[in-house]
């Protein structure tokens, strides 16, 4: 059974907010569009998120092309005969306090560590990012300037996940802890090296370098309010003591391009990209709506400046000197001119992917590369709803930066 649970995307903004969409749109006009093949998309349809609706199938999510009425009908050839396009996606059933994770987050593992009160630690650095927007690289950046700039401690190719003999590395906190001793379903994939148990996490020395995609509302790095509620407060809890998050915003667009590549890989598997697009800006996507992610980190870091450093990876690529040095002296780090310079010098996209070998999770790391992906009109039609589900947060993209 089939149940449609939206059709399209809410009514574009009109006015100002329209012509703001249009103004961000235009802000890097860098590529020239892919042509439909390359997107999956019909030939002569253009892209649009109206042509898209969500639909639960056996608990499972799905983006479904609308079918068409009226003269849209000779518009969209595609769907007219009849050929209704479903695509599965891959996530959506596997819900931590209702946000889709990927399959090896789940619920019980999550609360487990969550309750168990032995998560946080003083001195603890973690890098916090919606997916595909810079992760990798803010850990390169933050693992060599607390390693002297020396990228031969680091391994990209595993996404310099920690290494138990050399004790340097980064740990993704929901995917690498187990609050049980490590059991044989544990050992089967390819971070079966790198997983701990929680007291062998707990008792590790500072500084921790830890990752997460939470958003904020689902951060483990908490301690308990000093004054509880018996009632419910809607508030996440407060940020652990001497506990520091460099959060690493990138804009919508190339955020939601470079998910389209991403894992379960949805332009491999046939999805067209505006399809994707609408899935994506649905929460449909691991960890929720980017949205939701920066407005709760975004409220976060303004109203807690001293554990919360906002980065936006446009910045980083742009300027990555002027970047690295602020992280450096967020983090309190004592970093020489010649370990800065080295930071500077093997956190770059082609240093990391040289060495790695060359590693396919290093795609481009281009910023603009949305270019090739929207055209004009959908750029402008994206660009409205991201504004709408922004509404009331401090914008951290209200002027696109361009690389």
């Amino acid at each position: 059974m089939s149940v449609i649970l939206c059709r399209g995307l809410a009514a574009l903004g009109a006015g100002a907010a329209t012509l703001t969409a249009t103004r961000r749109s235009t802000a890097v006009t860098e590529g020239v569009l892919l042509p439909p093949e390359k997107l999956n998309q019909p030939p002569g349809v253009a892209q649009s998120l109206s042509h898209w609706q969500a639909v639960s199938v056996n608990g499972t999510y799905h983006v479904e092309r609308t079918p068409p009425s009226g003269s849209e009908a000779t518009q969209r050839p595609h769907a007219a005969h009849g050929h209704v396009d479903r695509f599965a996606l891959r996530d959506s059933s596997n819900l931590v306090n209702g946000v889709p994770h990927p399959p090896f987050i789940r619920q019980g593992p999550w609360d487990s560590i969550a309750s168990s009160g032995q998560l946080p630690n003083h001195g603890d650095v973690w890098v916090a990012t919606f997916p595909k927007c810079g992760t990798t690289f803010t850990e390169q950046i933050i693992l060599l300037l607390l390693n002297s700039g020396d990228p031969s401690k680091l391994d990209p190719r595993t996404q310099n996940t920690y290494r138990h003999a050399s004790g340097v590395g980064k740990i993704w906190v929901e995917q690498m802890v187990r609050t049980h001793i490590v059991d044989e379903t544990d050992k089967t994939d390819k971070w079966a090296n790198a997983r701990m148990t929680l007291e062998e996490f707990s008792a590790m020395s500072a500084p921790r370098v830890l990752k997460t995609h939470a958003p904020r509302h689902l951060f483990l790095g908490t301690e308990p309010d000093r004054v509880p509620s018996l009632t419910a407060t809607g508030r996440p809890a407060p940020i652990a003591a001497k506990t520091k998050v460099v959060y690493v915003s990138r804009n919508a667009k190339d955020a939601c391009v470079s998910a389209y590549y991403h894992a379960a890989n949805p332009h491999d598997t046939g999805f067209p990209f505006d399809a994707w697009a609408f899935a994506w800006l649905n929460g449909l996507f691991e960890h929720g709506r980017w949205a939701d992610h920066v407005a709760g980190w975004r409220a976060e870091a303004l109203s807690n400046p001293s554990q919360i450093l906002w980065v936006r990876y446009e910045d980083l690529k742009r300027d990555p000197e002027v970047e690295i040095r602020r992280i450096a002296n967020f983090l309190e780090v004592s970093a020489s001119e010649t370990v800065i310079q080295n930071t500077i010098r093997h956190s770059g996209f082609t240093a990391m992917k040289e060495q790695s070998g060359g590693y396919q999770f290093f795609r481009k790391g281009k910023v603009g590369d949305w270019a090739r992906h929207f055209s004009p009109s959908f750029a402008v039609e994206f660009d409205a709803q991201v504004a709408d589900q922004l509404r009331g947060v401090d914008n951290p993209y209200a002027e696109l930066p361009s690389e």
